[in-house]
């Protein structure tokens, strides 16, 4: 097991779903509460369930922070003794003890989502932690995930969950396919050329201006611009979609999202479905809405990671060790996004922000400058 801000205890618990939250991690969160410093060599001949750490500040003050791991309310008091090496001859008028019991997540065992979300809305505040309605009627129905067998997918024992309903459209699907493709570029030149491509090899006539020609109009959608004004500005606006690939192999996207507007005719869905399917295309739906479906979900949890960075909180290397040792990230965040670049993802952030005017949105001031000076974060 690896220490993360949540993880299984056991295997048992691991096999279970049930996650507890681990002192040691909000112990660190402690010391980021109390300023910068230098680390002080602490030994701690003390109870197990107690542990120290030590700073030394530039005013040349020092603060001990004690990370208690067991719940104060139910447990008597604990006496320890701390060497604390460094401090000169005097180290009494320099000591500021600070005692860390953990937030109120760390004294239990996380129930559901939607009840760890309520303690981090309280102990941290602003729309970023605020349980979403769907997930707080999930929790009041007694649907936990794997721990009641259902949750946003259902479970059996030692077994995959199903995909939803919704959402994902398999290339199994086979409604009819469009006989005739107009493609729009609304900025995205180099991909709407690659999707008439793919779309001509496939078989399928693509026209450049006969939109009155075309069955299915397809715009070339990009995350930081809206479908609809591309919609309304070719005069059918019932027959648009839009599509945006996400990932990039040898031989062409294989995955990507399908952008409908409040426009959209069912049947113009349909048919973007089908050509999907012909291409060979897995596609998910999204609303035409800024980071669509992917970045909406990813890029505020990698502009998380650099506030982190940014707060002094943690260093890259080690947040992307938390995520991929401690919750199974294939990359860390910040490697992810290297590899997406700083830019493209400031830009999306923006947009997301510029329309919700959610805070939780804004590109981090250190996001900001990196996309400006082209800089990564893991080099």
């Amino acid at each position: 097991m690896y220490y993360t801000p949540l993880c299984a205890p056991t295997a048992a618990d691991a096999t279970a779903g049930d996650l507890a939250a681990q002192p040691e991690y909000y112990g660190l969160a402690a010391v980021h509460e109390i300023g910068t410093g230098d680390y002080l060599d602490v030994t701690n001949p003390g109870p197990a369930n107690v542990h120290a750490y030590a700073i030394k500040h530039s005013n040349g003050t020092v603060t001990v922070v004690l990370d208690n791991f067991q719940d104060p309310s139910s447990y008597g008091a604990t006496s320890l003794q701390l060497d604390l090496h460094g401090l000169g001859d005097d180290p009494g008028r320099v000591l500021h003890p600070f005692l860390h019991c953990g937030p109120p997540w760390c004294r239990h065992r996380s129930r559901s989502p939607g009840a760890l979300a309520r303690a981090l809305h309280a102990e941290f505040g602003g729309s970023r932690y605020a349980p979403a309605p769907l997930l707080r009627s999930l929790a009041e129905a007694g649907l936990t995930g794997r721990k009641s067998g259902r949750g946003f997918y259902e479970y059996q024992e030692k077994s995959v969950p199903a995909a939803p309903a919704e959402g994902l459209i398999s290339n199994a699907a086979s409604p009819r396919t469009p006989g005739t493709v107009m493609v729009i570029e609304n900025g995205a030149v180099t991909l709407a050329a690659d999707l008439a491509s793919a779309i001509t090899a496939a078989g399928i006539r693509v026209v450049r201006h006969q939109v009155a020609e075309a069955d299915l109009v397809i715009v070339a959608a990009e995350p930081t611009r809206r479908v609809l004004d591309a919609a309304l500005a070719c005069g059918r606006p019932a027959h648009v979609v839009g599509v945006h690939p996400v990932g990039q192999e040898a031989a062409g996207p294989r995955f990507a999202e399908l952008i409908v507007t409040h426009l959209t005719a069912a049947s113009a869905a349909a048919a973007a479905i089908a050509l999907a399917a012909k291409l060979g295309v897995d596609v998910v739906t999204s609303r035409d809405r800024p980071g669509f479906l992917t970045a909406a979900v990813a890029y505020p949890q990698l502009n998380d990671a650099v506030r982190m960075i940014q707060d002094g909180y943690a260093t890259p290397a080690d947040i992307d060790t938390a995520m991929t040792l401690g919750c199974g990230y294939p990359r860390g965040p910040l490697q992810m996004l290297d590899d997406i670049g700083p830019a493209p993802v400031f830009d999306v952030l923006s947009a997301m922000h510029a329309s919700s005017g959610d805070p939780a949105f804004a590109p981090a001031p250190l996001l900001a400058e990196y996309a400006a000076a082209g800089t990564l974060f893991r080099g």
